[in-house]
């Protein structure tokens, strides 16, 4: 969060249009190229309307994932000035993944503190296709909500969502025959040079590592939780699980260590706890909490 006071600032006194020193970079082995303005980069291989915000990570999704995740280890505790700023840091990424971890956030928190959900989701879910219908028709579709959000949701000619583009086209005919053959339950591992770039989600593991390892993966992550309150638990698997289809790294240490926080919530000498509210005195909080 105090990174993000710092490089969003800079960023928006960039939108104004004023000039900050800055120089071309690029990751010939990743194929990223910015303009990189020390205190956060733009990529500059696609033309927007405005450019999406990643402070000094590699893309947009990464930070807002990575925001999402951190907040999901303060259920209850959102009114902080640390996770105001997460959170604002993960709308202006305009990441549709880090948007549908941020709205599956919201309400899993809503639901591992026994709040009343129904009426709130309905509530948000009006809200949103009003604001999608806007944007629509808003300066005839050109702006940004339409343009990074609304048609990425839009069903293509092939009936799939546009969003949809974690593969490409060599790698998912590759994928599609190697499912098709008996070694991949055992899978790889498996290099991915000799694809084009930009492939991720759950298609690249099962690709890379097969079956089996995916049952062990799901294995593990019962294990981990096993004994956990069982809200933030399904809470966690539920998260993990999104997560995984989308980028498929359980094992990067900002997917990991949030999730295993987030299943030990509620893990404290009375088997009834639940993080106290924002109105709560953080005082209630039994010790130790963490096992």
């Amino acid at each position: 969060a105090i990174i993000m006071c710092v490089s969003i600032p800079l960023f928006v006194y960039h939108l104004a249009g004023d000039h900050i020193p800055h120089v071309y970079v690029y990751n010939e082995k990743l194929q990223y190229t910015f303009d990189n303005y020390y205190f956060f980069m733009i990529n500059d291989s696609n033309e927007r309307i405005i450019p999406r915000f990643h402070g000094f990570f590699l893309e947009p999704g990464h930070v807002g994932t990575a925001c999402t995740f951190l907040l999901m280890t303060q259920i209850g505790k959102w009114k902080r000035w640390y996770n105001i700023v997460l959170t604002f840091t993960t709308i202006i990424t305009l990441s549709l993944a880090a948007y549908v971890l941020l709205a599956m956030a919201v309400f899993l928190s809503i639901w591992v503190r026994k709040k009343a959900v129904v009426g709130k989701l309905l509530l948000t879910i009006a809200v949103l296709v009003g604001i999608g219908v806007g944007s629509v028709f808003y300066n005839q579709g050109v702006n940004v909500v339409n343009m990074l959000i609304v048609q990425r949701l839009a069903l293509g000619e092939d009936g799939k969502m546009e969003g949809d583009n974690r593969v490409k086209e060599d790698f998912l005919n590759e994928y599609e025959r190697y499912m098709a053959q008996d070694n991949i339950l055992k899978g790889g591992p498996k290099t991915m040079d000799k694809f084009s770039w930009g492939n991720a989600g759950y298609r690249v593991y099962i690709y890379q590592y097969g079956i089996v390892t995916l049952m062990l993966l799901i294995m593990f992550a019962l294990a981990i939780t096993q004994g956990a309150t069982a809200r933030p638990r399904w809470a966690m698997l539920m998260i993990a699980t999104a997560s995984f289809i989308a980028r498929s790294n359980p094992f990067y240490i900002y997917y990991f260590l949030p999730l295993l926080m987030l299943a030990q919530i509620g893990w404290c000498n009375d088997p009834a706890y639940l993080p106290p509210s924002d109105e709560e005195e953080e005082n209630r909080l039994p010790e130790p909490c963490l096992k």
